[in-house]
């Protein structure tokens, strides 16, 4: 009815400005908009988009929206540390993230991945760096060329903790997903040089097989 109204030829019967503001339609995405600040906003269409919430009750989403906050970490700074305790869990909204081992480059999470979900449910505490890339081009042999930042949305460890015990799904597809992250850190570290720093991960939880976290990006 809105659009109709809109795409009447005759201009005399056209609604105006005015009658299109305060059409139904207009009321509702104006209250809609009033709840919600722009961060939640952007942290909700960043959360449908996610692979891992498909099929998923989406209550789950709007949920985990409620607890994001929006963080922005410059390029070239570390988001987290390895062997440090894990606070939260972070999904990029823009630019991009690296997992180090060693200094050297191991994953790439990217926008509409999330990170940080293993040292929370897997290993106890991170087993790599993570640094911010930014959003520009980047090598990750020369370092970071971007001086931009990297959008991320933080979910507190607690918080996740409470939403994964109405939401048992979720976590199940996190662990998936961790499990697979773990994996490829461990390979990676096995594949580099010895390094007195570079431990065996310990684990205090049983890894799935991760099989069904193909194509979701995790950290």
């Amino acid at each position: 009815d809105f659009v109709r109204r809109l795409l009447t030829a005759n201009p005399q019967k056209r609604s105006t400005a005015e009658a299109c503001m305060s059409h139904p339609w207009m009321l509702a995405v104006k209250e809609v908009l009033s709840d919600k600040t722009p961060a939640k906003f952007r942290a909700e269409l960043l959360l449908r988009r996610l692979h891992i919430f498909k099929d998923m009750d989406p209550r789950c989403q709007s949920t985990i929206a409620e607890f994001l906050k929006f963080v922005e970490v410059p390029a070239g700074e570390m988001i987290v540390r390895h062997k440090v305790a894990p606070d939260s869990m972070f999904f990029v909204n823009a630019g991009s993230a690296q997992t180090l081992v060693n200094g050297e480059e191991v994953d790439l999470v990217t926008t509409g991945g999330f990170f940080g979900e293993a040292a929370i449910l897997i290993t106890g505490v991170h087993i790599a760096d993570v640094r911010a890339v930014g959003t520009g081009w980047r090598n990750s042999r020369h370092g970071v060329r971007a001086k931009d930042v990297t959008e991320l949305f933080a979910l507190e460890r607690h918080d996740l903790e409470t939403i994964l015990l109405s939401f048992p799904a979720l976590k199940s597809r996190l662990l998936a997903v961790g499990a697979a992250y773990v994996l490829r850190v461990q390979r990676a570290k096995q594949a580099l040089v010895f390094h007195p720093d570079l431990e065996p991960i310990p684990l205090d939880h049983h890894i799935p097989d991760g099989k069904h976290a193909a194509g979701v990006q995790d950290g």
